[in-house]
């Protein structure tokens, strides 16, 4: 939740920008702590911003025409206008390999383990919510009334059992504030990061001069 926020005030407060920020309604207290620690580092007080609003809310301040550019990171109906997203959903494999490929693939999940994500055995966390694993589930099973083959999971497991806010699986620490990083079709158009990052919200004017001789 900290690196959501940090990937794009870093770059915005270093051109010049103010922000306005919704966090995720599940991690307010990262909101809330990303925002002192600015100040508590000397932010002036309007550079940054944190609503605790809603969804529907946020459409209104996107809407105000004092906002100038909006990065966000959602679900697909948001990803429409502008998300940015990097997790794995399709593989597409040739048909020479995909026995081989599904087998090993088979193998490689069947070693983690699902657990306490403050356990250090475990491989496997949860997900941030209730609703976000019943969201899976129903994808899950609409995948296979539509033709998909389930060849492992599929159900609810763990969650009962662990109280946890928000889990990356599998490391997602390849990230580098130097590379750009963005989508496109429907995960978004636009970049954050990088020197591509910081130019997506500033704008740019072209001038230009001449050195004319004055009339004697």
């Amino acid at each position: 939740p900290y690196y959501q926020l940090a990937r794009v005030a870093g770059l915005q407060l270093m051109a010049g920008n103010v922000l306005v920020v919704k966090h995720a309604g599940c991690v307010p207290q990262c909101a809330i702590a990303f925002e002192r620690l600015l100040f508590d580092a000397g932010a002036p007080v309007g550079a940054y911003t944190n609503l605790l609003i809603s969804h529907e809310q946020s459409d209104r301040v996107i809407d105000d025409p004092r906002v100038k550019g909006v990065a966000l990171t959602g679900s697909a109906a948001a990803g429409r206008r502008g998300q940015t997203c990097c997790a794995a959903k399709r593989f597409i494999v040739l048909d020479a390999i995909a026995d081989q490929f599904l087998a090993k693939f088979k193998t490689a999940l069947e070693v983690l383990k699902p657990g306490d994500p403050m356990d250090e055995q475990t491989t496997h966390g949860p997900l941030s919510t209730e609703s976000a694993l019943v969201q899976l589930l129903a994808q899950v099973d609409a995948a296979v009334k539509g033709g998909a083959k389930l060849l492992m999971g599929g159900k609810r497991i763990v969650a009962s059992q662990v109280d946890t806010g928000m889990m990356f699986v599998n490391n997602l620490d390849w990230a580098d504030a130097e590379l750009p990083f963005g989508g496109i079709k429907h995960s978004g158009y636009g970049r954050e990061l990088g020197n591509m990052g910081i130019q997506e919200f500033v704008n740019k004017k072209l001038v230009r001069t001449a050195h004319m001789a004055a009339p004697v």
